[in-house]
């Protein structure tokens, strides 16, 4: 992990699985400007956040993001951090979980909502929409 160093990255809370893959997210634009997104591959057990994963310094953040995973894991991330912060979340999803019924809790639990226009299910959600 050279690069993390010599930027004074911290990396505490990384997890380091080796020879595994992720899922890999893919976003083209065709060219009336549209996106596409492909999903390649899934998450592996063992692979995804998990609460325990998070360092409690973390919970001081003014503002956390949950990047795109599944709605069920997005949903213990929020409850854990709420319980332990006053933090800002954001959290944002792709087309592969939009339609996911947890989905629409997990955006009505945040305060920063990032979702794209297509995702009509969503776009009544509480949080404020980016």
């Amino acid at each position: 992990m050279g690069i993390f160093k010599e930027y004074d990255i911290d990396t505490e809370g990384l997890k380091v699985v080796p020879n595994a893959n992720t899922t890999r997210f893919y976003h083209t634009f065709t060219s009336d400007d549209r996106q596409e997104r492909v999903v390649d591959g899934d998450v592996l057990e063992g692979l995804i956040i998990d609460v325990d994963d998070i360092p409690e310094r973390y919970y001081c953040a003014k503002n956390i993001h949950i990047a795109t995973n599944y709605p069920e894991v997005q949903l213990q991330l929020i409850k854990k951090i709420r319980e332990k912060s006053s933090a800002i979340i954001s959290i944002d999803t792709i087309e592969h979980y939009h339609k996911d019924p947890l989905l629409k809790e997990v955006f009505n639990l945040v305060d920063i909502a990032f979702i794209d226009v297509e995702f009509t299910n969503l776009l009544n959600c509480k949080a404020p929409m980016f």
